[in-house]
């Protein structure tokens, strides 16, 4: 395909440089053909890349620095290292705005440079960002790195993933599950940044069904009643989550495919441009015009081809952009649930296993909410800002006066959370779990000993164990704490 008819230009048909009006409708109509890349729901919609300068030096945060191959230095921590990937936390500090952080999943090859803090200040680096976590954002992966072999589960052909946390088990197909994986791996980078490791087991598996039929076949196989979209069987270690992915993946596949056809030839037909008009340009000199009639003519057509040119780019961009958010629209709900579970996965295999600790059910219930609502901000997970939807129905149960009493919900045993668990809505046990974890976690967050101490110990009695957790009595921190949700505002992505 080539832009104009040049080859074919003769005397009587030669476009004028006054007169270029067929030629721009041309390069209009091929960029045009060119630009139709598919989106998946059959629109485009804009979304701009948020560029975030690095945090400045500061005396009253002491830094590291991590520079990549591509020059870019990062300013922050270094949270931690190993052969396989370096997790960094860069601190952002925008002028006039919060500042935030954000965890950045690195290969070693990608890092040119580290500059470490001596262990003294590391540790108050570390200490600060703790206390200002709540404003980490984690982000995605990249499906470049994930490693799949052929494997068979239960007779069923599928992808096998050897990751850090987990191993992981699919029948879906290829994109898609990759595209799960760094998912997946991002909400674990999350739980690890609120709740360091504790533990080294092996042993966590992982298995996403790639159509509903295989995951009503496997809860009929084994006699399981489930109604959610994903599960944990502590028994089995083992987190099963069913979607109709197959049949989503394959669309996506074909629209990537499409765009990034799409893209090659828009970039051969950029670097053919200038071949395209040097033969353009003889003929307009054997015809008699003159050198700077030939100069406006090519100014021109190089300010129209740019022009168009990184119109369709930015469209294709879009198209990508437009799709990975479709695919966290279709796969939400599979993802939410399997958030909440695999949160309850992590808690039990890598920070507090049932043998050595005693967490509440309604702390653990509330911390995997946490996680089930985590909000996606152009590919970047967000867990502080709190869930909308829970807090208004928190808000207006409070304010109902019949509200539940916090020592009801610290005496709650596991049987009457199962009671009142019903996957199609928040329940109240539920509802004040989120809501008094979030404030724990994110409005006055404890230090790590207290926690651990907490969740150590056998409790005769809830409520003294939780006011020597609190380091106040139930009365007066309920109290605060009812005040503090009333007062919240949901807040926005970023």
């Amino acid at each position: 395909m080539s832009v104009g008819n040049e080859s074919s230009v003769s005397m009587e048909n030669m476009p004028r440089p006054q007169d270029a009006s067929r030629a721009r409708r041309a390069v209009r109509f091929v960029v045009a053909l060119l630009a139709l890349s598919i989106l998946l729901t059959g629109d485009c919609s804009t979304g701009r890349a948020q560029n975030s300068a690095p945090a400045a030096p500061s005396d009253d945060w002491p830094m590291e620095s991590l520079t990549l191959q591509t020059g870019k230095t990062l300013r922050g921590i270094v949270y931690s290292a190993s052969k396989e990937q370096i997790e960094f936390v860069e601190i952002v500090r925008p002028p006039g705005r919060p500042m935030y952080a954000v965890i950045r999943s690195l290969q070693p090859s990608e890092v040119k440079n580290v500059t470490t803090l001596p262990d003294a200040l590391r540790k108050r680096s570390l200490q600060q960002f703790f206390r200002f976590r709540n404003r980490a954002r984690i982000e995605l992966g990249k499906m470049d790195n994930v490693e799949l072999t052929d494997d068979v589960w239960e007779e069923l052909p599928c992808r096998r993933y050897n990751g850090q946390w987990f191993t992981l088990w699919s029948t879906s197909d290829e994109e898609t599950t990759r595209r799960c994986i760094v998912r997946i791996e991002q909400i674990f980078r999350a739980f690890r940044q609120m709740f360091p490791p504790r533990e080294d087991p092996e042993g966590l598996k992982i298995l996403l069904l790639g159509s509903l039929d295989e995951y009503s076949d496997f809860l009929a196989r084994h006699q399981l009643q489930v109604r959610n979209p994903a599960f944990y069987s502590a028994p089995r270690n083992l987190i099963v989550a069913g979607s109709d992915l197959r049949a989503f993946g394959q669309r996506l596949s074909e629209a990537r495919r499409h765009n990034e056809s799409t893209r090659k030839e828009l970039e051969k037909q950029n670097k053919a441009f200038s071949k395209r008009f040097s033969k353009l340009a003889e003929q307009l000199r054997a015809a008699g015009f003159s050198a700077d009639d030939v100069a406006r003519e090519k100014n021109a057509r190089e300010r129209l081809w740019r022009d168009e040119y990184d119109l369709a780019m930015r469209r294709i961009h879009q198209a990508r952009r437009r799709n990975n958010a479709v695919f966290v629209e279709r796969t939400q709900r599979m993802f939410q649930r399997l958030n909440h579970e695999a949160f309850h996965a992590y808690l039990e295999n890598y920070v507090f296993p049932s043998e050595k600790f005693a967490v509440p059910r309604w702390f653990n219930e509330g911390l995997a909410q946490i996680f089930e609502t985590a909000q996606i901000d152009a590919d970047v997970l967000r867990i502080d800002a709190p869930h909308e939807r829970l807090l208004v129905q928190l808000q207006d149960d409070l304010k109902s006066g019949q509200g539940l009493r916090l020592a009801e919900l610290l005496n709650s045993n596991q049987a009457e959370f199962l009671r009142t668990h019903d996957a199609g809505g928040v329940q109240r046990r539920y509802l004040y779990s989120w809501g008094l974890a979030y404030y724990l976690m994110f409005h006055s967050p404890p230090q790590v000993e207290p926690v651990n101490e907490f969740v150590s110990r056998k409790r005769a009695d809830e409520i003294k164990s939780f006011e020597s957790f609190a380091g106040a009595t139930l009365t007066d921190f309920e109290q605060r704490w009812r005040a503090a949700m009333l007062e919240m505002k949901p807040q926005q992505a970023k």
